[in-house]
């Protein structure tokens, strides 16, 4: 089958698999879900770590360099869903592959005979990264759901009927919400 024939029956079965979608384009922002948020986050993860894998043991340097980046991204997946696409947990990761970088730094430059002192550092360094990284994509995967909350409230908006002023009754409509 020709690139083009995968591309229309990929369009083709979307259409049909999600018509919902296609049909209702005018009616504003939608409700998220906090379990898809969730599942973004845990299968990005999961999925970043196994091309990784896969790349470091078959020896395809791109390819685990390609995990690398997403297991620093997936983890904030179900948060980017939410909207929310800089993260508290990105940041984290962020510092703990900034902690790596140093400890490389310090051990390649110790030309393998490294000090006690550069030794004690390399192993602050690599702590710092391991928990670093640990705790920022635990952080994402945990508050993707939250994210997804917040995200559903900011664009609810309720109606109510208005029946009283201070000078007396009146008839209108209150507009709520929190944007």
């Amino acid at each position: 089958m020709s690139m083009m024939k995968l591309v229309v029956v990929a369009v083709v079965a979307g259409a049909l698999a999600f018509p919902g979608r296609f049909a209702r384009a005018d009616t504003g922002p939608e409700l998220k879900s906090g379990t898809t948020a969730t599942a973004l986050s845990i299968g990005g993860t999961l999925a970043s770590v196994g091309v990784f894998a896969f790349g470091e043991a078959s020896g395809r340097d791109r390819l685990a360099a390609a995990g690398l980046v997403g297991a620093l991204i997936a983890p904030s997946a179900g948060e980017m869903y939410a909207g929310d696409v800089l993260t508290v947990g990105m940041g984290l990761r962020a510092v703990g592959i900034g902690a790596l970088i140093g400890g490389y730094e310090v051990f390649m430059n110790c030309n393998w005979s490294c000090s006690r002192d550069s030794g004690n550092l390399i192993i602050a360094l690599l702590t710092t990264s391991i928990v670093g990284y640990g705790a920022g994509a635990v952080y994402d995967i945990a508050t993707a759901q939250a994210a997804v909350e917040r995200h559903n409230q900011r664009i609810q908006l309720q109606i109510a009927p208005m029946v009283s002023t201070p000078s007396g009754p009146a008839a209108g409509l209150s507009l709520g919400g929190s944007f």
